[in-house]
């Protein structure tokens, strides 16, 4: 790696892309740690990419706010060209989300922060196209930084036209309908991405996923988004009505900028405030929760499922781009999620390739195996559609496993919702065991409740005491198919373990 870039000295890579890699850095005559945008000299051998950077210190030097990310230098040394930024102590928003709901009173000061931001950048006339949690940044002191104006348009006139109308720019997940279709842009173009940014954080979720860019956005141009009190029913209608709002199809029936959101928000805040102190209610009307100050545990049979992408390893990460890495963990997530939530589930938290999940808590459902277990085929299902549009070979364990549990809220842990129990430790064992690929195991009490919802076969796993297997059949392009058909090694381990099993005494006694 590269000692200096001009008057910078390296500290070490933060991030690499296919477009430039990004290093914090000291700038050596201020003593000043900057985060160093540098272009790969290949990708900056293209004018029209080498002129979009540029643009994006230009655009960003014209800006001056608390919350958006500060521009220091502009240059091009040894061939190389590089933006030294603001360096964020902190994280962006969407690592936070993938480990905690956040309180309703945290949500609304992001996006107040983030419209106040907006409205800034709007009035200088600067649309950012691509507002994201990822560009999102949460400092140490809890302060709010929008960055990544790397695609942003300016709609001054005489502004350097960069990009055309009919150009597409943006991020599937996040991206208006207009943006979607190649039209005109505006300010409420950021405004629908922030609304879609907003539904994520109250309901853990975005609006619209698929297995494919192109079929996320027809849906974001044709489909309305799931109502918001589906999926969060404690959220106030004034907050769900004006995300609905933000999330219309049509822009002229949004807020058209960030000052009209930030005013909106600000009266909606006020009325939640209002019906709050005539109920007499004093916690934030989001989801029922204990106190953040207090700790809460009660006993209950629950059931809990984790996925697990099967070879997902560091030895696999390392020979991947970053970008690839988290484009494949954002989309299993995605998956998981969408599975677990349409079932009446909730995600618990997010390791690496591994998703564990809670079913009959906080809603009280007593089929709450059959949802996991069906939560668990459609993930299956999901994976191989996925595989097929990207062509890939992904393939995922799962283990669920029934039990009384101690279930609540610890203070301190980062999860909305703590599990404890001996149940936690068996869906562990199943998820990571190896005897096969590509299946679903589950522990005797679970076994019991489903145990006629299709074919199980006896499998021994070490420290369980009694797991069942279970292999969902994959329905592909409307016909049914046999079950994805797990690697080699995976077959003769699965052919010894059985072999092993059949000649053990415990067998040939039952036999008998």
């Amino acid at each position: 790696m590269m000692k200096t870039i001009g008057d910078f000295e390296i500290v070490r890579e933060l991030g690499r892309g296919g477009m430039g890699v990004v290093y914090e850095a000291i700038e050596k005559r201020l003593a000043r740690k900057v985060a160093l945008k540098v272009l790969h000299p290949e990708v900056a051998a293209r004018e029209d990419i080498a002129q979009r950077f540029a643009d994006e210190g230009r655009k960003l030097a014209m800006l001056s706010h608390s919350s958006i990310v500060k521009v220091y230098h502009f240059d091009c040394a040894r061939g190389l060209y590089y933006l030294a930024l603001e360096y964020v102590e902190g994280l962006p928003l969407d690592n936070v989300l993938a480990r905690q709901r956040l309180p309703f009173a945290k949500t609304i000061s992001i996006l107040r922060a983030v419209a106040s931001a907006l409205g800034h950048a709007h009035a200088k006339g600067i649309v950012h196209r691509d507002v994201k949690p990822g560009n999102v940044f949460l400092r140490h002191d809890e302060s709010v930084v929008l960055g990544d104006f790397g695609i942003a348009k300016d709609l001054n006139p005489g502004a350097l036209k960069v990009t055309d109308t009919g150009d597409i720019f943006g991020t599937p997940a996040y991206m208006a309908p207009e943006q979607a279709e190649g039209r005109q842009i505006t300010c409420a173009t950021d405004i629908y991405s922030l609304g879609v940014l907003a539904y994520e954080m109250v309901t853990g979720r975005v609006p619209f996923t698929a297995n494919s860019a192109y079929k996320i956005l027809s849906k974001h141009i044709h489909e309305p988004p799931p109502p918001i009190i589906d999926s969060a029913p404690g959220v106030s209608r004034s907050f769900a009505d004006l995300i609905e709002r933000m999330l219309a199809k049509d822009p002229a029936r949004r807020p058209q900028n960030g000052t009209e959101f930030e005013l909106a928000l600000a009266a909606c805040e006020q009325e939640i405030k209002g019906a709050r102190a005539e109920m007499g209610a004093e916690s934030a009307p989001v989801r029922p929760a204990p106190a953040a100050s207090e700790s809460l545990l009660e006993e209950l049979e629950v059931t809990v499922a984790c996925f697990k992408l099967v070879d997902f390893s560091v030895d696999l990460c390392q020979t991947l781009l970053p970008g690839r890495i988290a484009f494949l963990l954002e989309s299993w997530y995605r998956l998981v999620r969408q599975a677990v939530y349409e079932r009446g589930g909730v995600v618990d938290r997010y390791v690496g390739g591994k998703v564990t999940t809670l079913f009959g808590y906080p809603q009280r459902h007593t089929d709450h195996v059959q949802r996991a277990l069906q939560a668990a085929t459609a993930v299956s299902e999901a994976l191989a559609a996925f595989n097929r549009a990207h062509d890939l070979q992904l393939c995922m364990n799962a283990g669920i496993a029934c039990g009384p549990a101690l279930v609540g809220r610890i203070v301190g842990d980062c999860a909305q919702t703590s599990v404890l129990g001996d149940l936690m430790r068996e869906m562990m064992v199943m998820a990571r065991a190896k005897n096969a690929a590509g299946c679903i195991r589950l522990n005797r009490a679970a076994y019991r409740r489903v145990s006629m919802m299709g074919d199980f076969k006896r499998c021994e796993i070490a420290n369980v005491p009694e797991a069942w297997l279970f292999t969902p059949v994959v329905k592909v392009r409307g016909r049914r198919a046999r079950p994805a058909r797990p690697s080699a090694q995976a077959r003769r381990t699965t052919r010894r373990n059985s072999a092993q099993q059949a000649n053990s005494p415990t067998t040939r006694k039952r036999k008998r």
